[in-house]
């Protein structure tokens, strides 16, 4: 609700309070949360704007809102133009109608409960018209929020939300729809909360979310595909599920088709010289300083719109970006990148990290240096990966190199035992699958292997996969400071390990190599006895072992080891392929 300020007019019903510029007509400026509570975004329409040629371009008009929380300093979010519509399904395929005018709103998530201030600012032709302020009364949520999502401070290996709450990443990629449209993720993504999955990446492209992807859409952001996008991010909002958000991909940099047929955008490209656009060639993109103010404008507006969502965990610049370096210089990239991050971090108030990703087998090193990136990624398909076939083992060896030279947080955000197509024949029994999942959960990643075939998981009803990795992870605390990769010893070579270690507490993977993706992938599992491993540097004691079923998610058997010298033996009961153990200090007899 709008609480009165001294001096200013009153509140209107509807929660709309009347707000006059010297230079300008009145405007009217209305919260439809119909409670504001904090740590949820509140949403406000602004009417009365002057008219302009183009509200897209700040160049044109700029409307913004400064927002002074009780404690905290003052934030500025851009106004964005906004069409609304609603959905349909007809004939198994979404179709979007316009309900009702295209507006100005403005999007704001207060932290904190008390009076937050406020005041709308008009810009055009260089002149600067400054509201009244007004104040927004912020009630205290029922239920807290964890807040937007950082870096873990410490170690800065995993990701955790501003209160502390640890996030090990669970999840896959869900980048785009099919026929049905946005009514694909209402399947989805009730599949991901049922299944305890946290995490999912969007993309902004020609067949989903993009804005300002094809010709005609310079500076004239698609309403629709916008739309489509609130729309999935506040539905993963719903689900409890964060958002890695891809910009860009290099298909809007390529001239010839490519091994699916198409992803040759560049000719299409709204910045394209042919188009109207200041870019002759596809590096101009990267060097042009017309392209770069242009690029500038479309996040100006993505912010607006999307920065007040605490789901959305991270703007990523390009999918794949060495995939085009040909056309591209690999330096002069990085450049933009830094330069860019450097201005997106400048005008985000919210401060949600930034990244982007390369190609399979490609480590970055220009870039992963850049500090304003703030995470480092890796695509890994087992069938471009070269020597690199064993997916716990590749990604454990990926994740110690990179955290190794960077200190960031890593994890595998694209995943497959092959990168052409689902390949069910290959990996009859999922192994492949699960070994990237569990192998990048307890390998030393950020997370598990974020799978990219998410439509053949869905059909094949995966999710008991992941349901799997969520019960065993509860009420372990995975993710927060001092989870560090374990070191181990396996004397009798009986058995693969993979661990994490806090102190006195672990998680374990263990493996039997004769499965170990992709051997034996198509064989009946044979039953191993008798392995063991040992885990070092622990504090001497008995500790409870929880020993877990990966593939059915239960727990299989409760039973006892002791630390001696450092060392921790682990005999783990008969088991079929993989198994996992949940390690934890007991009391002393």
């Amino acid at each position: 609700m709008f609480k009165q300020n001294r001096g200013a007019p009153g509140v209107l019903a509807g929660f709309v309070l009347i707000l006059s510029m010297a230079t300008a007509s009145a405007l009217a400026i209305e919260c439809t949360t119909p409670k504001p509570y904090a740590g949820q975004r509140s949403e406000f329409r602004i009417s009365g704007v002057a008219e302009a040629a183009n509200p897209y371009d700040p160049d044109d008009i700029a409307v913004d809102v400064r927002f002074s929380p009780p404690a905290g300093e003052t934030l500025t979010l851009p106004a964005f133009w906004y069409q609304p519509y609603s959905r349909v399904l007809r004939d198994g395929k979404e179709m979007l109608v316009q309900d009702g005018a295209a507006e100005w709103r403005v999007r704001y998530t207060p932290l904190e409960p008390g009076e937050h201030r406020f005041a709308v600012q008009q810009t055009r032709d260089g002149a600067i018209a400054v509201l009244e302020e007004g104040i927004l009364a912020v009630q205290a949520g029922k239920k807290k929020s964890h807040g937007f999502v950082r870096i873990e401070p410490q170690d800065q290996r995993f990701f955790q939300f501003e209160d502390g709450t640890p996030l090990p990443l669970v999840g896959e990629n869900a980048c785009w729809f099919g026929a049905r449209g946005t009514y694909d993720y209402d399947d989805w993504f009730s599949e991901f909360a049922q299944a305890g999955m946290n995490y999912t990446r969007l993309w902004m492209w020609p067949h989903a979310f993009g804005v300002e992807v094809l010709d005609g859409q310079r500076v004239q952001y698609n309403q629709s595909q916008a739309w489509k996008l609130d729309y999935v991010l506040d539905l993963a909002a719903e689900k409890g599920i964060v958002v890695m958000l891809c910009l860009d991909y290099h298909g809007i940099f390529q001239v010839e088709p490519d091994m699916w047929g198409g992803n040759n955008y560049w000719p299409q490209h709204p910045y394209h010289a042919r188009n109207g656009g200041p870019c002759t060639t596809q590096n101009d993109f990267f060097t042009k300083p017309e392209a770069s103010q242009l690029y500038r404008k479309r996040l100006r507006y993505l912010v607006g719109r999307y920065a007040a969502c605490t789901n959305l965990m991270s703007w990523q610049f390009f999918n794949e970006i060495s995939n085009v370096y040909k056309y591209l210089e690999a330096n002069q990239v990085s450049r933009w990148h830094d330069e860019t991050a450097h201005w997106l971090r400048n005008i985000d108030p919210y401060k949600h990290l930034i990244t982007t990703s390369f190609g399979s087998a490609h480590d970055g090193r220009g870039m992963w240096k850049l500090e304003r990136l703030d995470y480092a990624q890796y695509h890994l398909y087992l069938n471009w990966a070269g020597g690199a076939k064993h997916p716990a083992a590749a990604i454990s060896n990926i994740a110690a190199r990179l955290y190794r030279r960077y200190r960031k947080p890593m994890y595998v955000s694209e995943y497959s035992t092959d990168g052409r197509g689902f390949a069910r024949e290959n990996d009859p029994y999922f192994r492949g699958l699960r070994q990237g999942l569990w192998g990048g959960l307890l390998g030393g990643s950020a997370g598990t292997a974020m799978q990219w075939w998410w439509e053949q998981i869905h059909a094949e009803n995966l999710y008991p996969l992941y349901a799997s990795i969520s019960r065993f992870l509860d009420a372990t605390g995975f993710g927060a400071a001092g989870w560090h990769p374990a070191k181990t010893e396996t004397p009798d070579a009986g058995v693969l390990v993979y661990a994490m270690a806090q102190g006195s507490n672990a998680l374990a993977y263990l493996l039997d190599p004769r499965y170990e993706y992709p051997q034996g992938n198509v064989d009946e599992a044979q039953s191993l006895e008798g392995a063991s491993c040992v885990l070092t540097n622990f504090p001497e004691g008995p500790y409870a072992v929880t020993w877990w079923d990966v593939a059915r998610g239960r727990v299989i058997e409760e039973t006892q080891a002791a630390a001696k010298n450092g060392e921790l033996r682990l005999a783990p009961p008969v088991f079929a392929v993989d198994i996992a153990a949940r390690i934890r200090r007991a009391a002393a007899p």
